[in-house]
């Protein structure tokens, strides 16, 4: 039986982004701007909401220190989204959200692809250009 709750992000997921993949495991997989984008079902809690970008490559161009000292400054500076430098040199952007009271699923779901757009574009942005000081407007 499908859960008002996952019926809820499969729906704001499909109106904010056109299309979205079920996979065998239950998790989604769509596509916002360019990036792909992963909703996991943790069936084992309903009340946690994750929500990742599995993979952002093209870090080969810089080196893995800066690539590292990049994901520590967005990482401090991004309250609920982080990032993590992964093994292949590439990276992944989270975002786990714990429910609270009566949130609208939708709204928050939609908060979340909000705000690992704004984080990945943030981050590459960073990436690219060393004297960027901006802060980030969406946390």
């Amino acid at each position: 039986m499908i859960s008002n709750k996952s019926v809820d992000i499969q729906q704001t997921i499909l109106a904010k982004c056109g299309q979205v993949e079920k996979l065998p495991n239950k998790w989604l997989l769509f596509s916002y701007g360019r990036m792909q984008y992963v909703y996991i079902d943790n069936c084992n809690n309903v009340d946690v909401l994750q929500m990742s970008i599995p993979c952002i490559t093209g870090m080969e161009k810089y080196s893995r220190d800066r690539v590292m000292r990049i994901v520590n400054e967005v990482n401090r500076e991004m309250k609920y989204v982080k990032i993590i430098l992964l093994e292949n040199g590439s990276v992944s952007l989270n975002y786990d959200h714990k429910r609270v009271g009566e949130e609208d699923v939708g709204e928050v779901v939609s908060h979340m692809i909000d705000s690992l757009d704004f984080a990945s574009k943030y981050f590459i942005e960073k990436l690219k250009n060393q004297n960027l000081k901006c802060r980030p407007k969406i946390v």
